[in-house]
């Protein structure tokens, strides 16, 4: 996940505590990341299970065949408890990274 976000141009910094990341944004605000990982799908959705957590930005990250995708979500925006598989796409993966680095 850190890859990720750091090819998208921004820094990140695995933490222990409250959050999984910190990610610092251009103009010098800190994120705080919590990574969410689903192997199985349940019907067709991937579950995540969590609690409350400290976190500004949710990734999502589906691995299906080897083959991990992400999504990141603000904490408002983050499903009940479970995603649809058709939301883990590389299209909607590059929009998000590219999202998280036009944040201020």
């Amino acid at each position: 996940m850190a890859y990720l976000i750091e090819r998208s141009g921004l820094e990140a910094a695995r933490v222990d505590g409250a959050c999984d990341l910190h990610v610092t944004l251009d103009s010098g605000r800190v994120l705080r990341v919590e990574v969410k990982t689903a192997t199985k799908l349940a019907g067709h959705k991937y579950k995540f299970y969590y609690t409350s957590f400290e976190a500004d930005i949710f990734a999502l990250v589906a691995i299906q065949n080897d083959q991990p995708l992400v999504r990141l979500l603000e904490e408002s925006n983050m499903p009940r408890y479970a995603l649809h598989r058709d939301e883990f796409t590389q299209e909607n993966q590059d929009a998000d990274l590219q999202w998280i680095a036009s944040l201020d």
